[in-house]
């Protein structure tokens, strides 16, 4: 599928994105910490009244906050080691929580406290590429600003998307997009800076296509979008529905793209992109490890192996978990919002009726429907060969089926569309 220049192009790529990367992580690592500490202080009435982990609804895992990782995510911004700036954006320090029942939140209470608590390295095999814009953004504001924030910009990204939808004529598959989103629980994402990455790491990809179809499609073209698309989703993104700037991004390029081609083109350029997402995701990744045991003296690639296999295993690290439990963990998780669950059970109902009433519908769509079919089954796919991941974190891996319910939706929404396909382009 790639010929020596296009693997030529692929790394120069990677190459330039690891630099760029880099030395984003090592110019975040010189601001001065001053006002950040204030402000890490002055967060701290937030995370001691509510703890490592507090429900937004009694009861409800997917409403569940992960200040736990909020945590590390201010101490990573606030603290650094003895060993220069490189080392600092390598190793991304953050203080032992050992002696504190492992809780990152008491053991930032006692060091703000004015105990003696010792720094560690745990995050080290991650990017931690967040941390070029929130180090900046806690130089100006707390954690609860921060909340305020994106409380304020993340309704304001999907009223984008949605515009820019209906610009391109998609008006039909905004309720899709809309059912989508509302299942990720979006006032919870909003809410911690961890799921507020996950959310841009997905829509600004997903807007930025909708704005620039046209000049990715006639520039570089979409195998170099879903590259750098990997890439970033290794940089911003903490091991969490890694899956769904991928998925999302595949579902909107069938869309806008797909659609008008014949099937079996449309499926082989998603195994391209996926392809190409995967070398970006892998190779960035593969990077971090490569720099971070050449560099610092905390991280070898053994551990990185030992990590990959942790993750792949069938267990929640404690008992033995089946990679169809992942599944049903994640399902149950998705299904616990009642009226989300009535919402898609009425759409599916409307879509039906009116392929049945035909009311401009064709049940031969079906047939050049498979693209969708493809991408809404990749979810699943993910939560078996990450087992272990998605049955411990169940509580917000399953927004990564965003992705599946964005598919099928727009799958049920094409196929009440009016005419009928071409057989040549079934062919």
């Amino acid at each position: 599928m790639f010929g020596l220049k296009e693997m030529r192009s692929i790394t120069v790529m990677l190459l330039a994105g690891v630099g760029t990367g880099f030395f984003l992580l090592f110019a975040a690592q010189l601001l001065p910490t001053k006002a950040i500490y204030e402000h890490v202080e002055g967060s701290m009435a937030t995370f001691t009244s509510e703890g490592d982990y507090v429900w937004m609804i009694k009861g409800k895992d997917g409403s569940k906050l992960d200040n736990f990782t909020d945590a590390y995510f201010l101490q990573l911004s606030l603290l650094k080691g003895d060993k220069g700036p490189v080392d600092n954006a390598l190793s991304a320090y953050a203080l032992d929580p050992s002696d504190y029942h492992d809780s990152p939140t008491k053991t930032m209470e006692a060091w703000f406290d004015g105990e003696e608590v010792r720094l560690s390295a745990r995050q080290i095999r991650f990017w931690n590429g967040y941390l070029i814009i929130l180090k900046p953004l806690l130089m100006f504001a707390d954690y609860s600003n921060i909340r305020q924030l994106n409380l304020f910009l993340q309704p304001i990204v999907i009223a984008l998307v949605i515009g820019f939808m209906i610009k391109r004529g998609l008006e039909k598959y905004v309720i899709a997009l809309f059912l989508a989103y509302a299942g990720m629980n979006p006032v919870t994402i909003a809410m911690n800076i961890f799921f507020s990455c996950i959310f841009y790491t997905t829509y600004i990809p997903v807007l930025f296509m909708l704005c620039f179809h046209e000049k990715i499609e006639d520039g570089p073209g979409y195998s170099v979008f879903f590259l750098i698309l990997g890439m970033a989703t290794v940089y911003f993104n903490m091991n969490s529905c890694l899956l769904m700037p991928l998925g999302m991004c595949l579902v909107l390029y069938v869309l806008m793209d797909g659609l008008r081609k014949p099937m079996k083109d449309t499926i082989k350029a998603l195994a391209g992109y996926c392809i190409s997402w995967g070398i970006g995701f892998i190779g960035f990744w593969s990077a971090k490890w490569i720099l971070a045991s050449l560099l610092t003296d905390h991280y070898s690639l053994s551990e990185a192996g030992s990590h990959i296999l942790k993750r792949l295993s069938a267990t929640d690290g404690r008992n033995a978990c089946s990679r169809m439990d992942a599944v049903l963990y994640n399902i149950r998780i998705q299904l616990e919002n009642r009226w989300w669950v009535l919402a898609m059970c009425a759409y599916t109902c409307f879509c039906v009726w009116k392929v049945l009433k035909k009311e401009g519908g064709d049940w031969r769509r079906w047939q050049k429907s498979r693209p969708f079919l493809a991408v809404l089954f990749m979810p699943f796919v993910w939560y078996m060969l990450m087992c272990n991941h998605s049955c411990i974190h169940d509580w917000f891996t399953y927004r990564t089926l965003s992705v599946a319910v964005f598919s099928y939706c727009s799958m049920l929404c094409y196929m009440t569309e009016p005419g009928r396909p071409e057989r040549k382009s079934d062919e």
